[in-house]
C-alpha cells in the first residue's frame, strides 16, 4: 500500500485552491454591489456615454412599465436588444424602474459569466489556471465597474461565455470520443452565439472564433469533422433563423433605419484615410484610442495578452495547440481588429474582449518552463513589442506634465527607441520562466488594478441620483425632458424623458403629452452642439435656462424650459 512521504500534504493543495476561489467569489460579488447606485466612474470614458447610455438602453422597457405604452416617440432601443428588453421589463416590472434595477441586470449577468469561464478553462487547463482566469476577469477594474452599469455589453458576454463553455465542453467530449455529447455541446454553442447578437449586435465579433478553433481539432475521422461542422453551422442558423423571423422580418424596416445611422454615423469610415487614421489612432492614439485605454487602465492585461499572443504564434509550428486556445486567439484578435477600423470605439466595445484577455494570460502563465534560456520571441518581435509599450508607458506619464499631446508624442517616440536592454531581457524572459516570474506577473497586476479600485472607491459620487432627485421635487409631475442628458437621469425620474439624437430619432422633438411643461437638460458647455444653435436657437438663450447643475457624473449640464406658450407655460420663474 502506497504511503505519503513526511513532506507531502494532500489537503494543503485543496485548501489553497478553495480559499483563492471563495476569496475571489467573494470580492467579486461584494465590489460590484456596495454603492450600486453611484455614479459610473469618469475614468472609464472620454465621452459623455457614461451619462447617457444607461438612460438610452432601457427606453422601451421603461416606458412600457412606467407608461403602459410600448413606445412614446420616435427612440426605440428594444430594436438593437430584444432579449435584453425582455429582462428588463421583467425586472422593471418585479421591481420598478431605477438605476440600481437596470444595473442588477449587470451585476448577475457579470457573475454568472465569471462562472462560465471558469468551468471553460477547467475543462481543458485545469482548477488553478481557471480560478486566476476568472480573477482577472472578474475582478479586473474595467469589466468590474463595467459590469456596474446598465448597458449592452455586460449581458452580451453571458450568451457570449456560455458559447465559449459548450465549445469547451464539446472539445473535452471529443478528446474523450463522446462524439453525441459534443456535437450537441456544438449546436448550443451557436444557439448561445446568436443570443449573445440578439443582445449586443458587436457580438457577432465572437462568430468566427469556434469554426476556426474547430478547423484545428486533431479529429480521428473526418466524417466527424464535417459532422461536427455542420452542428455549430446549425446552431447559429437556427438561431439566426429564429432571429430573423420573429424580430428581423417584423421590424425590418425601423432595424433598416438603426442600422443605417449606426454604420454610417458612427462604425464605418467614411474614406481609405479616415481608416488609416482610426488604426493610427487604435494603436498609437494619446486618450481615444484603443490601446492607449487599454495600456492606462489596464497594463499589466495587456502587456501580458501581447506576450501571450507571441507565444501563440511561435509554439504553433512547434507543437499542437488546443482549439479552446485557438478560439481565445481568435475572439481577441477579430475585437482588437474590428476596434481598430471602426470610427466610433468607446471604451464600452473593448467589455466584449476581454475575458479572452484574462484567459489567454492564465493560459500562459500557468505552466514552468525548465530551461531559463528557453525564449518564445524572435530578437526583433521583442524589439518592437518593448518599443510599444515604452512608447504607450511614457506617453501616459508625460501626459500628465504640461505639455502639449504632439510634443508628448515625440517624446514619448524618442524614449521608446532608447535600448532599454534590461526591460527588453525582462519581457522575453518574463513568459518563458519559472513560477517565480509568472507570481511577478500576478503581482504587478494587482497592484495596478487595486489601485484603480482604490482611486474608484476614494472618488465615489452620486450626482446622477441627486440631479433625478432635484428634479422630481421641483418639476412639475407632468413635465417631459428631450435631450440626451435628460436619458442618462431617466432611471431615477418619474417624467417621460425623450432622447434627442441628431440623424436617427426626435429631432423634431415631438410633443408626447399636450399640455404639459418641457424641459430640455443637456450639457453645459460653450461649444453648445451644433445641432441646437441651428434648429433651436430661441430654446437655448439664456432667459430660458432653469437650472445649472455644477457637474453631473463628469460633465456640467444645463436645464433649459421651453419658451413660454399656452401649451408649455410652467407656473414659477427662472431660479
Amino acid at each position: 500500500m502506497p504511503t505519503l512521504r513526511e513532506d507531502e500534504d494532500p489537503i494543503k493543495p485543496d485548501l489553497s485552491v478553495f480559499v483563492t476561489i471563495t476569496l475571489v467569489f467573494i470580492f467579486c460579488v461584494a465590489l460590484r454591489v456596495v454603492c450600486l447606485c453611484s455614479d459610473p466612474y469618469p475614468s472609464l470614458s472620454w465621452s459623455s456615454a457614461l451619462l447617457t447610455d444607461e438612460g438610452f438602453y432601457l427606453h422601451h422597457a421603461r416606458n412600457a412599465i412606467l407608461f403602459s405604452q410600448n413606445l412614446q416617440d420616435q427612440f426605440d432601443n428594444s430594436l438593437i436588444m430584444p432579449l435584453l428588453d425582455l429582462a428588463q421589463r421583467g425586472v422593471f416590472s418585479w421591481f420598478g424602474v431605477g438605476f440600481v434595477q437596470t444595473r442588477l441586470i449587470s451585476v448577475f449577468c457579470s457573475l454568472f459569466s465569471i462562472l462560465f469561464l471558469y468551468g471553460s478553462l477547467k475543462n481543458f487547463a485545469g482548477r488553478e489556471c481557471a480560478v486566476a482566469a476568472a480573477a482577472l476577469y472578474g475582478l479586473d477594474h474595467v469589466t468590474l465597474l463595467y459590469s456596474r452599469m446598465g448597458l449592452m455589453d455586460t449581458p452580451a458576454l453571458l450568451p457570449i461565455l456560455a458559447g465559449f463553455y459548450s465549445f469547451s465542453c464539446a472539445c473535452h467530449s471529443f478528446r474523450n470520443e463522446r462524439y453525441g455529447e459534443g456535437n450537441l455541446a456544438l449546436f448550443l454553442c451557436g444557439l448561445c452565439l446568436i443570443a449573445g447578437y440578439a443582445t449586443r449586435g458587436l457580438s457577432v465579433l465572437v462568430f468566427p472564433a469556434p469554426l476556426i478553433a474547430l478547423t484545428f481539432f486533431p479529429f480521428a475521422e473526418k466524417k466527424q469533422r464535417k459532422k461536427s461542422f455542420v452542428l455549430l453551422l446549425g446552431g447559429l442558423l437556427l438561431g439566426f433563423a429564429l432571429y430573423f423571423m420573429f424580430w428581423m422580418v417584423p421590424h425590418r424596416i425601423e432595424l433598416a433605419n438603426v442600422n443605417r445611422f449606426y454604420l454610417t454615423h458612427q462604425l464605418l469610415p467614411g474614406s481609405p484615410s479616415q481608416l488609416l487614421k482610426n488604426i493610427g489612432n487604435a494603436f498609437f492614439g494619446v486618450e481615444r484610442g484603443m490601446f492607449p485605454f487599454l495600456l492606462r487602465h489596464t497594463p499589466v492585461l495587456t502587456i501580458g495578452t501581447l506576450l501571450s499572443l507571441f507565444t501563440f504564434f511561435r509554439e504553433r509550428r512547434e507543437k499542437p495547440i488546443s482549439p479552446e486556445r485557438i478560439f481565445l486567439v481568435s475572439w481577441v484578435l477579430v475585437g482588437w481588429f474590428l476596434c481598430s477600423v471602426i470610427s466610433y470605439a468607446p471604451s464600452r466595445y473593448y467589455v466584449l474582449f476581454l475575458p479572452g484577455m484574462a484567459a489567454l494570460c492564465a493560459l500562459t502563465f500557468r505552466e514552468k518552463v525548465e530551461s531559463k534560456e528557453v525564449t518564445p520571441f524572435s530578437p526583433f518581435g521583442i524589439k518592437v513589442l518593448k518599443a510599444f509599450c515604452v512608447y504607450h508607458l511614457s506617453l501616459i506619464c508625460l501626459s500628465a506634465v504640461p505639455f502639449s499631446f504632439g510634443v508628448a508624442g515625440v517624446l514619448a517616440i524618442l524614449i521608446s527607441l532608447l535600448p532599454l536592454n534590461r526591460l527588453s531581457a525582462f519581457l522575453s524572459s518574463f513568459v518563458a520562466s519559472n513560477a517565480k516570474r509568472r507570481k511577478m506577473f500576478y503581482t504587478l497586476w494587482t497592484i495596478v488594478n487595486t489601485g484603480w479600485l482604490l482611486h474608484w472607491s476614494f472618488t465615489l459620487s452620486y450626482t446622477q441620483r441627486d440631479s433625478a432627485q432635484w428634479l422630481t421635487t421641483h418639476l412639475p409631475a407632468n413635465s417631459v425632458l428631450y435631450g440626451d442628458v435628460a436619458s442618462g437621469l431617466a432611471p431615477d425620474l418619474p417624467f417621460r424623458v425623450v432622447p434627442v439624437i441628431p440623424g436617427l430619432s426626435n429631432e423634431a422633438l415631438p410633443i408626447i403629452s399636450p399640455g404639459s411643461p418641457r424641459f430640455l437638460l443637456i450639457l453645459d458647455n460653450p461649444y453648445l452642439p451644433k445641432f441646437w444653435k441651428e434648429r433651436y436657437p430661441a430654446l437655448i438663450q439664456p432667459l430660458q435656462k432653469v437650472q445649472t447643475f455644477p457637474k453631473i457624473v463628469k460633465f456640467p449640464t444645463i436645464l433649459f424650459r421651453f419658451p413660454d406658450t399656452p401649451e408649455t407655460r410652467i407656473p414659477y420663474s427662472i431660479m
